[in-house]
């Protein structure tokens, strides 16, 4: 090898590329194409701001969905419930769902994540139940959200006698435990809730 002459670069060598060489165009094409995949700092606040905009109008679709969800879990829990026969001495046991289902595996079986409060409440998905008296002879079924807008908004009774009735509840009478719908609210604004729902 004379003296005036260039040594070769190797593959994976640490030699400088030299200006002009073959390898300086695709070295100078990873750089430019390193440098054109960073965005700019305003293209990733766009970004976040749009991320940001997706959460912000999901977020009130996916609660009004799994309310939705709620009052139809509801309407089902009621209408297996119906289907039950009611406890002896349902009169003087007052709300007792809870003994109800406790004798009974395969409705718990089929209303599975039931809760069973103290008094004999049952709680299910956001819904709170009981059994109690429209008037003497008419047992009436009960389901009302358990915190009005965030669980469940609309109310549900059954009697044998008038069916499946519903209300909005839009002004949120009818939350938590101590505000079950009572016998006497049981009126006109009540609609007959059809068997397909």
């Amino acid at each position: 090898m004379s003296s005036g002459s260039t040594a070769p670069v190797l593959m994976g060598s640490t030699a400088p590329v030299m200006e002009g060489s073959a390898l300086a165009g695709p070295v100078r094409d990873a750089s430019e194409r390193s440098t054109a995949r960073r965005l700019p700092l305003a293209d990733y606040f766009a970004i976040l701001s749009i991320v940001v905009v997706v959460v912000v109008v999901s977020i009130p679709r996916l609660r009004g969905f799994a309310v939705r969800e709620n009052e139809l879990d509801a309407i089902h829990m009621l209408r297996a419930l119906a289907m039950q026969p009611a406890p002896g001495g349902h009169e003087q046991a007052g709300n007792d769902l809870a003994q109800l289902v406790a004798r009974d595996p395969a409705l718990q079986r089929r209303l599975e994540d039931i809760e069973c409060l103290g008094d004999g409440r049952l709680r299910r998905h956001g819904y709170l139940f009981d059994m109690t008296m429209l008037r003497p002879g008419e047992p009436m079924l009960r389901a009302w959200p358990w915190n009005h807008g965030q669980t469940g908004r609309g109310a549900f009774v059954w009697t044998p006698q008038r069916g499946l009735l519903g209300t909005t509840n839009v002004d949120g009478r009818f939350s938590g435990p101590e505000n079950p719908p009572a016998p006497a609210d049981i009126g006109a604004r009540w609609a007959r809730i059809p068997e397909r729902r």
